[in-house]
């Protein structure tokens, strides 16, 4: 057992730390070019040098719309997979862009995009647009609109306006240049080789970061609130520049999250002021029941959080509507409307979640307590469970928190738990993950353990760890015999013996997905994906065969409850 003590001391001297850092870097990433030669930081940059580089006030103030062709790809470091290349790829892709700038106008169509994990397919993806605070989402926008045909408009959350409007004029040199240009003429000065843009969230700046020797643009960045690595700067970084419309624009976008690449976007057909329909930042129409309305909060929580969204839409599955609040138990909710069967287990294991998602938790009742299992998301979806296991468990307390695993769509709300329960139990090859974590500094945006610092002890499993005198069982998933290989390095799965079930994540998939295995769907999974699936069930049947574990019921915390004899028949499948 690991005993970690968070004091207030602790989190003052990490906010100080940040801000040391923070200068660090905004002084030597200002120093270093792109291919690391040194940069004269100077007195400052006139505005004016800039627009002459980039080519001159009257064809920068001239450039009213933009648009391109991008192709890129995504990666993801915290969806370790053990037998694929790290980072995992997460999808490749092609889209037609079209901007007014400074404008709030976006329209992003989707030519195709193919998606490597966890279920690879190809699609055409979506057309989105944003218009203002109003917008619109369809053909294949999710998985949804794979498997299940929903391709019909609806309206955008919030969140996913502006995300998508802060990523656009990130990317775009010309829309943050035309934005400082109107704001304080072409006389001022950067200070540390950069400027500032104001987003909707006071003295949260978006900077735009000026090579002194070329005068021209280099990056942007903005420093955000990361679920578990805290504050981190986003940046986008501008590379390969080419001459066009009388001006110079980057053809290649590196997107970089703490350091590391996660998206490159290449960009060809680019064109300034180019002839577009006049509908083409109208949004589609749709049912007024698909309309959603604009949220402030949202909107805000968008701009701490883009990187996020950004992850999120590259595996198509996407969280765009409010995550905090909303999660209830699923065993007493009818959900037969939502396609699913009924999600009952017991008195002492109620699934948490909310039917118009897949990213659900369990919670056990013990002698002493409720123990959930999994923190999935973020802070706040992970709250409104926490919330929805005290409504199903009426004046209990909730005990301790088991992460089945630390990829970060079942762990990163894993902060909220430890801050709820001050216990965490993990396999131990992640012991030093959740370390981590805990001890990461949350200045921007704190959350509740960054504001209520406590004891956490973290407790590593290596093979089995019994609680409440063995009417739960932690199982390190690592059977000795089998050919097949695990989703991650360190997955945990619990067993209830006195209901013969299996709590596990992501090694299978109930419910919807068991729909789509079997036929039931609009599209089957692809020939790529079932090696894929067969190979997880099959793990996870070969180490309930190899434990004699009495297991009748597996529940998924994508997707809920389902029968042992469906994972046996993926198991089984041919290949």
């Amino acid at each position: 057992m690991k005993n970690l003590k968070l004091s207030s001391a602790m989190l003052q001297k990490s906010g100080i730390i940040f801000l040391a850092v923070y200068t660090i870097f905004a002084v030597s990433s200002c120093k270093d070019d792109d291919d690391g030669s040194p940069i004269d930081n100077g007195d400052g940059i006139s505005l004016s040098e800039v627009i002459e580089a980039m080519g001159s006030t009257e064809v920068l103030e001239g450039i009213k719309t933009i648009s391109y062709t991008a192709k890129g790809n995504s990666y993801e470091y915290e969806q370790d997979i053990p037998h694929l290349p790290s980072p995992l790829t997460s999808n490749y892709y092609e889209y037609d862009f079209y901007a007014e700038l400074n404008q709030r106008k976006i329209r992003m169509d989707y030519d195709s995009i193919y998606f490597n994990h966890p279920a690879p397919y190809n699609t055409r993806g979506p057309l989105l647009i944003i218009n203002g605070k109003e917008g619109s989402i369809s053909k294949d926008f999710s998985w949804r609109s794979y498997y299940f045909g929903v391709t019909d408009p609806r309206g955008v959350y919030a969140t996913e306006i502006e995300f998508n409007l802060k990523n656009q004029k990130m990317a775009n040199p010309i829309e943050l240049l035309k934005e400082v240009l109107n704001t304080g003429g072409p006389e001022q000065n950067t200070i540390n080789d950069s400027y500032r843009i104001p987003t909707r969230v006071a003295n949260l700046d978006i900077e735009l970061v000026i090579d002194s020797r070329t005068k021209m643009p280099q990056k942007s960045r903005i420093v955000e609130a990361d679920f578990l690595k805290g504050d981190v700067f986003f940046e986008v970084y501008y590379k390969d520049w080419v001459e066009v419309g009388g001006t110079m624009y980057p053809s290649t976008l590196d997107y970089m999250l703490d350091n590391e690449l996660f998206k490159r976007e290449r960009l060809t057909n680019i064109a300034v002021n180019p002839e577009l329909a006049a509908d083409t930042f109208t949004p589609e129409a749709f049912p007024p029941e698909k309309q959603i309305a604009y949220n402030e909060e949202q909107a805000s929580f968008a701009i701490y959080h883009t990187q996020f969204y950004h992850r999120w839409n590259a595996w198509n599955i996407g969280w765009p509507e409010p995550v905090n609040d909303g999660a209830l138990d699923l065993g007493s909710f009818d959900v037969s409307q939502f396609g699913l069967a009924s999600q009952f287990v017991g008195e002492k294991v109620k699934i948490m979640g909310r039917p118009d998602n897949r990213l659900w938790n369990v919670a056990i009742k013990t002698s002493d307590g409720v123990v959930i299992v999994d923190a999935p998301l973020n802070q706040k979806w992970t709250r409104s469970l926490i919330n929805g296991t005290k409504n199903a468990f009426p004046g209990e307390e909730i005990k301790a928190v088991i992460a089945t695993h630390h990829h970060h769509d079942h762990f990163a709300g894993i902060r909220e738990a430890a801050y709820e329960t001050g216990k965490i139990y993990i396999a131990e090859e992640s012991v030093g993950r959740v370390n981590q974590v805990l001890n990461s500094s949350h200045t921007l945006l704190p959350d509740n353990l960054a504001n209520n610092p406590r004891n956490v002890d973290v407790e590593s499993v290596s093979d089995v760890t019994y609680l409440d005198n063995g009417a739960i069982e932690i199982h390190r998933l690592k059977p000795t015999n089998t050919s097949a290989v695990p989703h991650s390095d360190d997955m945990l799965v619990v067993y209830i013996p006195e209901y013969e079930v299996l709590i596990q994540s992501d090694q299978y998939w109930n419910g919807t997905f068991t729909q789509v295995w079997n036929g039931f769907a609009f599209r089957p999974f692809t020939q790529e994906a079932r090696p894929e699936i067969i190979n997880n069930a099959k793990y996870l049947l070969d180490y309930i065969q190899e434990k004699e574990l009495k297991v009748s019921k597996i529940i998924a915390t994508h997707g809920g409850l389902g029968p042992i004899s469906d994972l046996e028949l993926t198991a089984n499948a041919a290949q």
